[in-house]
């Protein structure tokens, strides 16, 4: 329970299970906010924390590569599963394989593997990014999908919350479609 801050400058109060709210679309998940705009994409440029990360691509990039050219890195690498955390991957990938390392959980900094890969990445986000790690629902990860996967349409668990982006290692005829 708390209190979100809506675009039209009023509060609402969070319930117990605000996905229960009058006029929740019928497929919501767990944790709904009423009247927040519903866009299937929003431009970076409108976000400080989209532009932080690009003006920071070269440094996020650096220490990505450095963790998927070690062995020692790659087994670091875990099946990326349903925001449910059931487990069960096939619940978002139709084909291929999906993996990741966890650098912030639910907004909890991942303390080793940000020590031993990615220190400057971590110390990026506690620095510049407040909207992960005070956030409940605040993860950083690099994912990767390995050539050819494709992925069942998907969301995340609530509508509050923007899901960024930024490409590392992205193969010239790789896509993303939203909507």
């Amino acid at each position: 329970p708390g209190v979100v801050l809506m675009p039209d400058g009023q509060y609402t109060e969070l319930g117990a299970n605000p996905a229960a709210a009058a006029g929740a679309p019928p497929n919501m998940v767990g944790w709904y906010i009423p009247r927040l705009t519903a866009r299937p994409f929003h431009e970076p440029a409108w976000f400080a924390c989209a532009r932080t990360l690009e003006e920071h691509a070269a440094t996020i990039g650096a220490e990505a590569e450095a963790f998927l050219e070690s062995k020692a890195g790659k087994s670091e690498l875990q099946p990326v599963t349903d925001h449910l955390d059931t487990g069960n991957s096939s619940l978002l990938v139709a084909r291929g394989a999906w993996r990741g390392v966890t650098l912030f959980a639910a907004g909890v900094r991942e303390a080793r593997v940000c020590r031993k890969w990615f220190a400057a990445t971590c110390a990026l986000v506690e620095d510049h990014l407040p909207e992960v790690w005070t956030n409940p629902y605040g993860d950083v990860r690099l994912s990767v999908l390995e050539p050819g996967t494709v992925l069942h349409p998907h969301h995340g668990p609530t509508n509050a919350q923007l899901t960024l982006h930024l490409g590392v290692r992205v193969h010239r005829r790789a896509g993303l479609l939203v909507g």
